[in-house]
């Protein structure tokens, strides 16, 4: 690439975009700089590879520190934000060497110990503006104009590439056509993209919806057999002191046979303080700190959290909503380790009751009435009642036969024994009908604490459901399910579950770790390895063999190159006088094929031997390919002039 100052406006346009100018500068400066200067190195092939393989180490530790610093940079777009930086000294010692194109071999180490030697080369210019072009696309601020920028600057490397058979307006014209057809082209497939994303974004809320859906659930009463969760670690709890014995993620108040509904479900923003830090209730004394370490493979989520949270902080979503009933739904989520919490361990003051709360369908009245006290009881009174009611009852996963009539009927006059479910349901609806409001709501129970780790473990099997009454102006948790559940639970648990856990939680402690490592960590022992390894790649091409660059007139090559005396370089060098450009990279036989000048092509084989050859030629066939050269240049001449 023969640009002046192409690739310095590249590269102080992506330092801009990017915020790295005061890098962009020096760099564009030093790349410009051969355009002024004549002095060239002669760097081998092992230098070429020096430079490669300190690439490949800068690579190395680029991907190290995205991985460790996960939670501040994006890892695919700050790696393509920094290629520039990568590809800088490989464009550096390509445009200050005396070798023109770069092979192959270079870049991957794969082909270097071939027996036949790589000829396939690239210009190592066009690499380097394709990282500057790709890595300016990063920035959003810039989106407006990057397409006219990025067409003018491929325009401008390509002009000297053009076919000069034909007018200069020719060829203008036709690229913008091209690039008109690419921008109709663009416009019409982020049309379908933003569409496409649109109707995945519909289907994955009905995905989540079937999983847990904030606006309904459905419960296993009446299913026939063994309700069987499975062991698997959803997530794991670091509190800095009291936990909540129970993490709510949903609460409803309509019920309907045996599912429940939200009828006031409606969602709204949660402000947050910072970009991952949302604040949902005002800050008060005797906070406690938890991290809950989940991580969440969807882009829409309920969030399990105590009733008394009061911030989320480092949650990596885009928004954060919360409904009346406390029920906190993230969108736009991505993948992180962790998210930590504040908490008090007071109940819910934040919501009130409404009449949906205290609404009892009439196809439970008659079983209602038939179990409840005619008493009048006040709301403590009433929740005492419904514990000592319950004391008789058994925790099941296992339902033996088909009930022909209301599952919950039977549950409280025949079997006597269900899940969670059945106690919650139940419970909810026998406190409507002693006069308290209620809803119905399913969460996570947190139990299990694992010394090794210092942490609570929450399984899929701890999925629960408990009911919640208003007394006194709060919600408190009233859960009447035996407490012999997570035993149960624990018996019917895998045998190799123990095995398992010592893998997870090994596998989880050495992410913790890796997770926990900063850059800063290790900053000194980088600029050491770092300085050093420049000062080696300095002092090797400082120590190389330099060479002063001159134009021969005639041939326009540099005179350095092996058999640069060859006269059909003044063949080529009239024929493209005459417009007849050479492609890039475009063998000289195939050339001299598609202009038809045919009758050259014996004298290349004699050229190349010329110039490759390391035994050269006799002086006889060089005065043949010159007498040859002399008077062919001769007759073309004549005729022209």
């Amino acid at each position: 690439m023969n640009q002046k100052y192409l690739l310095g406006i590249a590269t102080l346009t992506w330092g801009y975009q990017a915020d790295f100018l005061w890098f962009a500068i020096p760099m564009a400066m030093i790349l410009e700089a051969r355009n002024f200067t004549r002095r060239r190195w002669a760097l081998t092939k092992k230098d070429f590879y020096q430079v490669a393989n300190l690439t490949y180490i800068a690579l190395a530790g680029i991907l190290i520190f995205l991985s460790l610093n996960a939670k501040t940079y994006h890892f695919i777009t700050t790696l393509i934000e920094v290629l520039p930086f990568l590809f800088f000294s490989l464009a550096v010692v390509m445009a200050y060497s005396t070798t023109e194109r770069m092979s192959l071999d270079v870049l991957f180490p794969s082909y270097r110990k071939q027996r036949v030697p790589v000829t396939q080369s690239w210009d190592m210019d066009y690499l380097f503006l394709a990282a500057c072009l790709l890595a300016t696309s990063i920035n959003p601020n810039g989106a407006v104009y990057y397409f006219p920028y990025i067409a003018a600057m491929i325009c401008w490397a390509l002009y000297p590439l053009r076919q000069r058979r034909y007018p200069t307006s020719v060829w203008i014209l036709l690229v913008c056509l091209v690039f008109l057809a690419g921008n109709v082209t663009h416009s019409t497939l982020r049309s379908g993209h933003l569409a496409l994303k649109e109707q995945t974004g519909k289907w994955m809320a009905n995905w989540i919806k079937r999983h847990r859906d904030p606006f309904k659930t459905n419960t296993a009463i009446g299913q026939i057999g063994e309700l069987k969760l499975s062991d698997e670690i959803i997530f794991r709890i670091s509190a800095n002191g009291e936990f909540p014995r129970l993490l709510h993620e949903a609460s409803y108040d309509h019920p309907k046979g045996t599912s429940w509904s939200a009828l006031n479900g409606k969602f709204y923003d949660v402000p947050h303080t910072d970009d991952f830090t949302w604040r949902l209730r005002e800050q008060t004394q005797g906070e406690y700190q938890a991290v809950i370490y989940r991580k969440f493979d969807q882009e829409r989520a309920l969030i399990p959290l105590p009733k008394g949270v009061t911030e989320v902080d480092d949650l990596p979503a885009l928004t954060l909503r919360r409904n009346k009933y406390q029920t906190v739904l993230a969108g736009g989520l991505i993948e992180s380790p962790s998210f930590k919490i504040n908490y008090t361990m007071a109940a819910s003051t934040d919501d009130e009751k409404s009449i949906s709360e205290e609404f009892i369908p009439q196809e439970f009245e008659a079983i209602l009435s038939s179990v409840v006290p005619s008493i009048p009881m006040d709301p403590l009174a009433a929740i005492d009642w419904l514990h000592d009611y319950f004391s008789d009852f058994r925790y099941s996963l296992y339902q033996q036969r088909s009930i022909d009539d209301d599952a919950l009927v039977d549950f409280l006059t025949n079997s006597k024994a269900g899940h969670c479910e059945y106690f919650a349901s139940t419970t909810a609806l026998l406190l409507r009908k002693l006069g308290v409001p209620s809803r119905y709501v399913v969460g996570y129970s947190v139990e299990e604490f694992n010394s090794t780790l210092d942490m609570y473990i929450v399984r899929t099997r701890h999925a629960h459901a408990w009911a919640e009454a208003f007394v006194d102006g709060r919600w408190i948790p009233v859960d009447t399910t035996p407490g012999i559940w997570l035993e149960e639970e624990n018996r019917n648990s895998d045998a190799l579950q123990p095995l398992e856990d010592l893998i997870n939680n090994g596998l989880f402690m050495l992410e913790l770790w890796w997770n926990n490592q900063k850059l800063e960590d290790y900053q000194t022992e980088l600029v050491l390895v770092v300085g050093l390894l420049v000062i080696i790649l300095i002092w090797r091409i400082y120590t190389g063999e330099q060479i002063l660059m001159r134009d021969d007139t005639k041939t326009g090559v540099l005179s350095e190159y092996p058999g640069i005396e060859s006269p059909l370089f003044r063949i080529e060098q009239y024929l493209q006088d005459q417009g007849l450009q050479r492609g890039a990279g475009e063998l000289l036989t195939v050339y001299l094929k598609r202009i038809e000048y045919e009758e050259l092509i014996p004298l290349v084989f004699i050229h190349q031997r010329w110039r490759f050859d390391p035994k050269g030629l006799s002086e006889v066939e060089k005065t043949y390919l010159s007498d040859f050269a002399d008077q062919w240049l001769a007759k073309h001449l004549q005729k022209t002039s």
